[in-house]
Protein backbone atom coordinates (compact mmCIF):
# COMPACT_ATOMS: atom_id res chain seq x y z
CA UNK A 1 0.00 0.00 0.00
CA UNK A 2 1.46 3.23 -0.98
CA UNK A 3 2.12 6.18 1.67
CA UNK A 4 -0.83 8.33 0.83
CA UNK A 5 -3.45 5.56 0.42
CA UNK A 6 -2.30 4.77 4.35
CA UNK A 7 -3.67 8.34 4.48
CA UNK A 8 -6.59 8.71 3.26
CA UNK A 9 -9.14 6.12 2.92
CA UNK A 10 -12.07 5.74 0.88
CA UNK A 11 -14.60 3.24 1.01
CA UNK A 12 -18.30 1.99 -0.09
CA UNK A 13 -20.15 0.78 3.36
CA UNK A 14 -23.64 0.84 1.89
CA UNK A 15 -25.76 0.43 -0.96
CA UNK A 16 -29.49 1.02 -0.74
CA UNK A 17 -32.04 0.22 -3.84
CA UNK A 18 -34.45 3.40 -3.72
CA UNK A 19 -37.97 3.27 -5.26
CA UNK A 20 -40.51 6.07 -6.28
CA UNK A 21 -43.55 5.91 -8.07
CA UNK A 22 -41.37 6.30 -11.80
CA UNK A 23 -38.26 4.83 -11.36
CA UNK A 24 -35.92 2.43 -9.62
CA UNK A 25 -32.22 2.89 -8.73
CA UNK A 26 -29.44 2.01 -6.23
CA UNK A 27 -27.40 4.58 -4.47
CA UNK A 28 -24.10 4.35 -2.83
CA UNK A 29 -22.64 5.63 -0.10
CA UNK A 30 -19.29 6.56 -0.57
CA UNK A 31 -17.04 7.69 2.95
CA UNK A 32 -13.83 9.09 2.30
CA UNK A 33 -11.39 9.80 5.31
CA UNK A 34 -9.17 12.43 4.45
CA UNK A 35 -6.79 12.59 7.66
CA UNK A 36 -9.06 15.10 9.56
CA UNK A 37 -12.73 13.86 8.73
CA UNK A 38 -15.21 11.42 6.74
CA UNK A 39 -17.38 13.06 4.01
CA UNK A 40 -20.01 10.73 3.18
CA UNK A 41 -21.42 11.33 -0.50
CA UNK A 42 -24.51 9.54 -2.35
CA UNK A 43 -23.26 8.28 -5.77
CA UNK A 44 -25.48 6.12 -8.48
CA UNK A 45 -23.88 3.57 -10.91
CA UNK A 46 -23.35 6.69 -13.67
CA UNK A 47 -21.44 8.91 -11.13
CA UNK A 48 -19.13 6.29 -11.29
CA UNK A 49 -19.27 5.78 -14.86
CA UNK A 50 -18.40 9.53 -15.84
CA UNK A 51 -15.79 9.70 -13.39
CA UNK A 52 -14.03 6.91 -15.34
CA UNK A 53 -15.18 8.98 -18.35
CA UNK A 54 -12.91 12.00 -17.33
CA UNK A 55 -10.73 10.16 -16.04
CA UNK A 56 -9.80 8.60 -19.14
CA UNK A 57 -9.29 11.09 -21.01
CA UNK A 58 -5.95 11.90 -19.24
CA UNK A 59 -2.17 10.63 -20.38
CA UNK A 60 -2.80 8.21 -17.54
CA UNK A 61 -5.59 6.18 -18.53
CA UNK A 62 -3.58 2.65 -19.16
CA UNK A 63 -3.19 2.52 -15.46
CA UNK A 64 -6.66 3.21 -14.45
CA UNK A 65 -8.70 0.12 -12.74
CA UNK A 66 -11.46 -1.21 -14.83
CA UNK A 67 -15.20 -0.78 -13.21
CA UNK A 68 -17.47 -3.75 -12.88
CA UNK A 69 -19.50 -3.87 -16.02
CA UNK A 70 -23.08 -3.14 -16.76
CA UNK A 71 -26.12 -5.82 -16.33
CA UNK A 72 -28.77 -6.03 -18.44
CA UNK A 73 -31.22 -7.66 -15.84
CA UNK A 74 -30.96 -8.74 -12.02
CA UNK A 75 -29.41 -5.37 -11.45
CA UNK A 76 -31.25 -4.81 -7.91
CA UNK A 77 -30.49 -8.53 -6.91
CA UNK A 78 -29.27 -8.45 -3.37
CA UNK A 79 -26.28 -10.59 -3.85
CA UNK A 80 -25.33 -8.67 -7.02
CA UNK A 81 -25.49 -4.89 -5.63
CA UNK A 82 -23.54 -6.37 -2.86
CA UNK A 83 -20.34 -7.44 -4.96
CA UNK A 84 -20.99 -4.73 -7.26
CA UNK A 85 -20.50 -2.51 -3.87
CA UNK A 86 -17.06 -4.08 -3.01
CA UNK A 87 -15.68 -3.66 -6.51
CA UNK A 88 -16.26 0.22 -6.14
CA UNK A 89 -14.77 0.53 -3.40
CA UNK A 90 -11.73 -1.34 -4.67
CA UNK A 91 -12.26 1.04 -8.10
CA UNK A 92 -11.93 4.20 -5.64
CA UNK A 93 -8.95 2.61 -3.54
CA UNK A 94 -7.10 1.94 -7.06
CA UNK A 95 -7.58 5.61 -7.90
CA UNK A 96 -5.54 7.34 -4.49
CA UNK A 97 -2.74 5.38 -5.49
CA UNK A 98 -2.27 6.80 -9.04
CA UNK A 99 -0.03 10.08 -8.81
CA UNK A 100 -1.94 10.94 -12.19
CA UNK A 101 -5.52 10.91 -10.41
CA UNK A 102 -4.10 12.61 -7.49
CA UNK A 103 -2.70 15.42 -9.52
CA UNK A 104 -6.25 15.88 -11.06
CA UNK A 105 -9.50 17.62 -9.87
CA UNK A 106 -12.04 14.88 -10.77
CA UNK A 107 -11.27 12.33 -8.25
CA UNK A 108 -11.47 15.06 -5.58
CA UNK A 109 -14.59 16.72 -7.09
CA UNK A 110 -16.66 13.15 -6.75
CA UNK A 111 -15.42 12.57 -2.76
CA UNK A 112 -15.96 16.10 -2.29
CA UNK A 113 -12.76 16.73 -0.69
CA UNK A 114 -11.78 20.03 1.32
CA UNK A 115 -8.58 21.76 -0.80
CA UNK A 116 -6.92 21.16 2.79
CA UNK A 117 -7.01 17.10 1.77
CA UNK A 118 -6.47 17.68 -1.66
CA UNK A 119 -2.86 20.14 -0.77
CA UNK A 120 -2.04 17.21 1.18
CA UNK A 121 -2.33 14.31 -0.95
CA UNK A 122 -0.29 16.05 -3.41
CA UNK A 123 2.22 16.72 -1.00
CA UNK A 124 3.07 13.21 -0.71
CA UNK A 125 3.18 12.17 -4.77
CA UNK A 126 6.56 11.23 -5.85
CA UNK A 127 5.16 12.45 -9.31
CA UNK A 128 4.20 16.05 -9.55
CA UNK A 129 3.64 19.11 -11.82
CA UNK A 130 4.09 21.39 -8.88
CA UNK A 131 7.36 21.93 -6.87
CA UNK A 132 7.96 21.03 -3.62
CA UNK A 133 8.22 24.39 -3.08
CA UNK A 134 4.75 24.98 -4.67
CA UNK A 135 3.27 22.04 -2.74
CA UNK A 136 4.17 22.96 0.61
CA UNK A 137 2.68 26.73 -0.05
CA UNK A 138 -0.20 25.31 -1.16
CA UNK A 139 -0.30 23.03 2.64
CA UNK A 140 0.98 26.35 4.88
CA UNK A 141 -1.77 28.84 3.21
CA UNK A 142 -5.08 25.87 3.69
CA UNK A 143 -3.62 23.49 6.93
CA UNK A 144 -2.12 25.74 9.37
CA UNK A 145 -5.26 26.53 11.49
CA UNK A 146 -5.70 24.98 14.77
CA UNK A 147 -8.88 22.26 13.24
CA UNK A 148 -6.14 21.07 10.59
CA UNK A 149 -3.54 19.84 13.94
CA UNK A 150 -4.61 16.47 13.52
CA UNK A 151 -4.17 16.10 9.60
CA UNK A 152 -0.59 17.59 9.75
CA UNK A 153 0.85 15.57 12.55
CA UNK A 154 -0.34 12.23 10.40
CA UNK A 155 3.24 10.22 10.39
CA UNK A 156 3.38 10.50 6.60
CA UNK A 157 2.44 14.17 6.67
CA UNK A 158 5.16 14.62 9.49
CA UNK A 159 7.15 12.72 7.87
CA UNK A 160 6.87 14.73 4.16
CA UNK A 161 7.52 18.30 6.10
CA UNK A 162 10.46 17.08 8.24
CA UNK A 163 12.61 15.79 4.85
CA UNK A 164 11.95 19.31 3.65
CA UNK A 165 13.38 20.54 6.04
CA UNK A 166 16.15 18.56 6.32
CA UNK A 167 17.04 19.54 2.43
CA UNK A 168 19.85 21.98 1.41
CA UNK A 169 17.25 24.21 -0.08
CA UNK A 170 16.64 27.17 2.45
CA UNK A 171 13.79 28.21 0.63
CA UNK A 172 11.91 25.22 2.02
CA UNK A 173 12.65 26.11 5.82
CA UNK A 174 9.80 28.74 6.33
CA UNK A 175 7.08 26.38 5.11
CA UNK A 176 8.68 23.79 7.43
CA UNK A 177 8.47 26.40 10.66
CA UNK A 178 5.04 27.37 9.79
CA UNK A 179 3.91 23.77 9.27
CA UNK A 180 5.42 22.81 12.28
CA UNK A 181 4.06 25.65 14.66
CA UNK A 182 0.63 24.63 15.39
CA UNK A 183 1.25 21.16 16.22
CA UNK A 184 3.13 22.54 19.51
CA UNK A 185 -0.15 23.22 21.22
CA UNK A 186 -1.19 20.28 22.32
CA UNK A 187 0.10 17.25 24.16
CA UNK A 188 -0.52 14.35 21.57
CA UNK A 189 0.92 16.35 18.34
CA UNK A 190 3.81 16.95 20.50
CA UNK A 191 4.50 13.90 20.82
CA UNK A 192 4.50 13.35 17.12
CA UNK A 193 6.76 16.29 16.60
CA UNK A 194 8.76 14.47 19.49
CA UNK A 195 9.10 10.84 17.78
CA UNK A 196 9.83 12.45 14.12
CA UNK A 197 12.92 14.52 15.54
CA UNK A 198 11.50 18.50 14.88
CA UNK A 199 13.79 20.06 17.39
CA UNK A 200 16.52 18.86 15.09
CA UNK A 201 15.17 20.08 12.13
CA UNK A 202 14.72 23.55 13.83
CA UNK A 203 18.14 23.51 15.08
CA UNK A 204 19.87 22.41 11.15
CA UNK A 205 17.15 25.43 9.95
CA UNK A 206 18.86 28.02 12.36
CA UNK A 207 22.53 26.86 11.34
CA UNK A 208 21.99 26.30 7.50
CA UNK A 209 20.46 29.60 7.55
CA UNK A 210 23.42 31.53 9.80
CA UNK A 211 25.87 29.49 7.53
CA UNK A 212 24.05 30.53 4.40
CA UNK A 213 24.86 34.22 4.71
CA UNK A 214 21.76 35.14 4.13
CA UNK A 215 20.31 35.80 7.82
CA UNK A 216 16.57 36.11 6.54
CA UNK A 217 15.62 37.32 9.59
CA UNK A 218 11.75 36.06 9.25
CA UNK A 219 13.22 32.45 8.83
CA UNK A 220 15.53 32.62 12.15
CA UNK A 221 12.50 34.33 14.13
CA UNK A 222 10.17 31.70 13.09
CA UNK A 223 12.82 28.73 13.46
CA UNK A 224 13.65 30.06 16.96
CA UNK A 225 10.31 30.47 17.88
CA UNK A 226 9.45 27.11 17.09
CA UNK A 227 12.39 25.30 18.86
CA UNK A 228 12.13 27.35 21.81
CA UNK A 229 8.55 26.99 22.31
CA UNK A 230 9.11 23.01 21.65
CA UNK A 231 11.20 23.37 24.75
CA UNK A 232 9.16 25.31 27.17
CA UNK A 233 6.75 22.88 26.18
CA UNK A 234 8.34 19.77 26.00
CA UNK A 235 11.50 20.30 27.95
CA UNK A 236 12.65 16.41 27.27
CA UNK A 237 12.54 17.25 23.79
CA UNK A 238 16.17 18.86 24.38
CA UNK A 239 17.51 15.51 25.94
CA UNK A 240 16.39 13.21 23.53
CA UNK A 241 18.02 15.34 21.06
CA UNK A 242 21.01 15.11 23.23
CA UNK A 243 20.72 11.38 23.34
CA UNK A 244 20.15 10.49 19.55
CA UNK A 245 23.57 10.33 17.46
CA UNK A 246 25.13 12.48 16.58
CA UNK A 247 22.79 15.27 18.50
CA UNK A 248 25.50 16.47 22.05
CA UNK A 249 28.40 16.67 19.62
CA UNK A 250 26.39 19.05 17.16
CA UNK A 251 25.43 21.17 19.90
CA UNK A 252 28.62 21.16 21.40
CA UNK A 253 30.41 21.95 17.95
CA UNK A 254 27.73 25.29 17.44
CA UNK A 255 28.93 25.91 20.96
CA UNK A 256 32.41 26.12 20.11
CA UNK A 257 32.28 27.22 16.35
CA UNK A 258 33.70 31.12 15.67
CA UNK A 259 31.26 33.23 13.41
CA UNK A 260 32.84 32.09 10.47
CA UNK A 261 32.46 28.86 11.03
CA UNK A 262 28.54 28.98 10.64
CA UNK A 263 27.74 32.39 9.28
CA UNK A 264 29.12 35.47 6.93
CA UNK A 265 27.63 39.00 7.20
CA UNK A 266 25.80 40.98 10.26
CA UNK A 267 25.10 39.12 13.72
CA UNK A 268 21.77 38.40 14.22
CA UNK A 269 20.46 39.33 17.70
CA UNK A 270 17.99 36.71 19.15
CA UNK A 271 15.96 38.76 21.05
CA UNK A 272 16.17 37.50 24.21
CA UNK A 273 17.42 39.63 27.08
CA UNK A 274 19.77 38.32 29.80
CA UNK A 275 21.30 35.40 27.73
CA UNK A 276 24.94 36.69 28.00
CA UNK A 277 25.19 35.44 31.54
CA UNK A 278 24.53 32.06 30.08
CA UNK A 279 27.79 32.54 28.60
CA UNK A 280 27.44 33.48 25.11
CA UNK A 281 27.31 37.55 23.64
CA UNK A 282 25.88 37.34 20.32
CA UNK A 283 27.17 40.66 20.14
CA UNK A 284 30.59 39.54 20.49
CA UNK A 285 33.09 39.25 17.72
CA UNK A 286 34.67 35.88 19.36
CA UNK A 287 30.99 34.12 19.38
CA UNK A 288 28.92 32.29 16.94
CA UNK A 289 25.41 34.09 16.86
CA UNK A 290 23.51 31.06 17.48
CA UNK A 291 25.75 30.70 21.16
CA UNK A 292 23.24 32.86 22.60
CA UNK A 293 20.25 30.92 21.60
CA UNK A 294 21.95 27.55 22.20
CA UNK A 295 22.33 28.10 25.73
CA UNK A 296 19.26 29.53 25.89
CA UNK A 297 17.34 26.38 25.18
CA UNK A 298 19.71 24.76 27.79
CA UNK A 299 18.67 27.49 30.36
CA UNK A 300 14.93 26.93 29.54
CA UNK A 301 14.94 23.11 29.58
CA UNK A 302 17.04 22.54 33.33
CA UNK A 303 14.23 23.84 35.46
CA UNK A 304 11.63 21.94 33.83
CA UNK A 305 13.13 18.27 33.43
Amino acid sequence: MSRLASLLHVAVPKAENISSTLSRHTEYTVEFYDGNKVCSVLKRYGDFEKLQSLLLKLPISAELPQLPPKRMFGNFDAAFIEHRRLHLESYLQALLQIDGVINDDEIWKFVEADGAAVAVARLLRKRSPWSLEERLNRVQLLCTCDSEAQRLAHPQVLHAIISAGKSSDTRLHTYVCQLLRPLLKEERTREQLLTCGALAVGIQILEKTYASGNNVSALIDFAKHFCLTFVEKCPHALLQYFRNEGGLNTYHRLLTSTPGDAVSGDDVSVGVSGVGGAGANPSSNNSNPLHAFLALLVWTALPLV
